[in-house]
């Protein structure tokens, strides 16, 4: 019992199986902490089906917020409700995590 009791914790993440391109979406989710992701930004980094891949990381427990902006794109033209994207934390029936409050 008392080496439960002061053995490090297990990672949350490790019953999470991310394929390779979830895992991709999701690092670059991450990286973009509070400020977000826009999908304009996730298919200039070649993640195509972005809205999927999301709903895919929310059926495994991340948990993200959904935001619409007005933007520009490269070429200076102005781009409404936009959506980007941010990851708030992570759960499951262990363990809640969250990020960037």
């Amino acid at each position: 019992m008392l080496n439960n009791l002061f053995s490090t914790p297990k990672n949350p993440f490790q019953n999470v199986y991310l394929p390779p391109r979830q895992k991709a979406l999701m690092k670059d989710v991450l990286l973009a902490g509070q400020k977000g992701i826009s999908v304009l930004q996730l298919h200039k980094k070649e993640h195509l089906g972005v809205a999927a891949g999301i709903c895919r990381l929310r059926s495994k427990g991340f948990l993200f917020e959904t935001e619409r902006r007005d933007i520009y794109d490269r070429g200076g033209e102005l781009r409404k409700r936009v959506t980007h994207y941010t990851l708030k934390g992570w759960c499951d029936d262990d363990y809640q995590i969250l990020i960037n409050k």
